[in-house]
């Protein structure tokens, strides 16, 4: 039996090979990429459909259309069935009724169209029926005439197209109206005014349920006495709200409220007093110093100087009477003297004081330290 040798591949032969092999692999990729471009660019494309004349057999009108704002009024108020059945076969959300009304007061412009304006859909005649159209986009030479009525129902503005040479109405836009009205919000202490110029005010305070403020003719609402606390104010519109979130601090105690006034002045003062003075006098019987107290009555003077709101400082001089003093002391029953002292203001009509005797005339080895309460 005869055997021959195995053929070998050479090694340049290999590298050839998988050189033809990867060119072919990266063209294969490049017509992939080139394919898909070509198929999503078409399916971008197909979402319109083009249109290159007007006023061609699917128009609505013959020739010459209408091209006055007379001659679109009465195409209206003589075409309204053909008018809604475009409307019904579109589906429009809008007012119909809005729409003719706008057509008869005029409420309309004359606009031009460049090519490429795309309408969500387009009325026109087919084999003699009137059908809508969706997704159309003008592809013609050059741009075309037409009015523009604007209508807003449910908070949307639908942006209407009647072309002239043809009226096949159409709709180029629907926007959504978002109106958020103006609300003001002023506090004062505990009270609170609110003013809107919506129609409708909800307020609401955290942990309370919520209620409709009542506006006056001026759309204010006034409120007084109102508790410590949060509260959120709501003003709603038909297409939008506006809210605002305010806080009422608690009530302050004038002595927690510790600002000097602008213009407050050092008031002068005279008063009269009457009460109890307890000292340690010398007893002759006993010879001995012992606890004894007795009755003054006197006048006393002064400026009252402001510090702050609730506290002032006072100094004064002023005469007094002892009755009571046993006999053989050696403090006599009359005396003068200065002190200073401060007094704080508890409410607006009662107030607290103390202060220190810093003189006394009869200065002697008996006269001692005095302190003083008052109030008034």
């Amino acid at each position: 039996m005869n055997s021959f040798p195995k053929p070998t591949q050479h090694d340049s032969n290999r590298s050839s090979i998988k050189k033809m092999a990867f060119i072919c692999l990266k063209l294969f990729l490049i017509f992939l990429i080139i394919l898909i471009s070509l198929m999503v660019g078409d399916s971008a494309s197909a979402q319109y459909t083009d249109i290159k004349r007007l006023g061609t057999s699917q128009a609505i009108c013959e020739k010459p259309g209408v091209q006055t704002s007379t001659e679109l009024q009465d195409f209206f108020a003589n075409n309204s069935e053909t008018v809604n059945q475009i409307l019904s076969e579109a589906g429009w959300q809008g007012d119909k009724q809005a729409l003719f009304t706008a057509v008869q007061n005029g409420d309309f412009t004359e606009q031009v169209y460049p090519v490429g304006t795309t309408f969500e859909w387009m009325g026109m005649r087919e084999k003699k029926q009137v059908i809508s159209s969706p997704n159309r986009r003008w592809a013609g030479e050059k741009s075309f005439p037409g009015f523009e009525i604007n209508i807003e129902n449910a908070c949307v503005n639908y942006q209407l197209v009647v072309p002239k040479i043809c009226c096949n109405i159409a709709l180029t836009a629907a926007a959504k109206i978002v109106n958020e009205p103006e609300l003001a919000v002023n506090i004062d202490g505990n009270s609170m005014t609110v003013c809107t110029d919506a129609p409708k005010v909800i307020m609401s305070r955290l942990g309370n349920s919520s209620e409709e403020l009542t506006l006056d003719n001026s759309g204010c609402w006034y409120g007084q006495q109102l508790s410590a606390g949060k509260y959120t104010i709501k003003a709603i519109d038909e297409c939008g709200t506006t809210v605002k979130t305010v806080s009422i601090a608690p009530k302050v105690a004038p002595f927690m409220e510790d600002k000097l006034l602008d213009g407050e002045k050092v008031i002068p003062f005279i008063a009269a007093f009457v009460g109890t003075e307890t000292l340690m006098r010398l007893e002759t019987a006993w010879n001995m110093e012992m606890r004894d107290s007795s009755g003054i009555a006197g006048l006393r003077a002064g400026f009252k100087v402001p510090l702050r709101r609730s506290l002032k400082f006072v100094p004064s001089v002023g005469a007094l009477h002892r009755n009571g003093v046993n006999n053989g002391n050696d403090y006599p029953e009359d005396t003068i003297f200065a002190d200073v002292g401060l007094e704080a203001k508890i409410t607006k009509n009662f107030f607290v004081g103390g202060g220190l005797g810093v003189w006394d005339i009869n200065d002697s080895d008996s006269r001692e330290p005095s302190i003083f309460i008052n109030a008034g």
